[in-house]
């Protein structure tokens, strides 16, 4: 407890002891750190407001910028939209590929039928130069004259005598 005493005392004397520092908020030293401050938060309150002026200044400028590159963008789109000739729609791709599609059905029937009268124009000539009569031979060249397959048949009817000699030779050697 004593030590308690003396401290609070020894404390007593420190405060009132000469050349202790003026710690009132009133004095002329305070006061002017106060002002200094005070001068410090106006400056401060100043280029915040400059800083604040200038960032509303650029974002006009932005929104006016903004604005410019949509009207560019709107005409530009507008430019490329524009009727600049003959656009091909779904419908002219569909009606194309119905067409070529009947086209090649139309190519495939005809192939197959060439191919079948073929066929048959060579059974009908091995028939005939099976016979190897020439009153024949003559009555079909005959009918086949002037006509746009005559060569075809001339040349269907010396090859299937052809292959009658060739077979005849085969069976006599045989």
């Amino acid at each position: 407890m004593k030590k308690l005493l003396l401290a609070i005392t020894a404390g007593m004397i420190l405060m009132f002891a000469p050349g202790c520092p003026n710690i009132s908020p009133f004095s002329p030293q305070s006061k002017q750190r106060i002002d200094k401050i005070e001068g410090g938060v106006e400056e401060l309150e100043t280029t915040q407001n400059s800083l604040v002026a200038e960032l509303q200044r650029l974002r006009q400028e932005n929104t006016i910028m903004a604005e410019k590159i949509d009207r560019l963008q709107q005409a530009q789109g507008n430019f490329i939209n524009q009727n600049s000739g003959v656009n091909i729609g779904d419908g002219f791709v569909i009606g194309s590929v119905v067409i070529i599609a009947f086209g090649m059905f139309l190519v495939y029937h005809y192939r197959s039928e060439a191919i079948k009268h073929k066929e048959a124009g060579e059974i009908l000539s091995q028939q005939v130069a099976m016979y190897d009569d020439q009153n024949l031979n003559d009555q079909i060249f005959m009918a086949a004259m002037n006509t746009n397959v005559e060569d075809k048949i001339y040349h269907m009817m010396v090859k299937s005598q052809g292959k009658i000699a060739a077979m005849m030779k085969n069976q006599v050697a045989g």
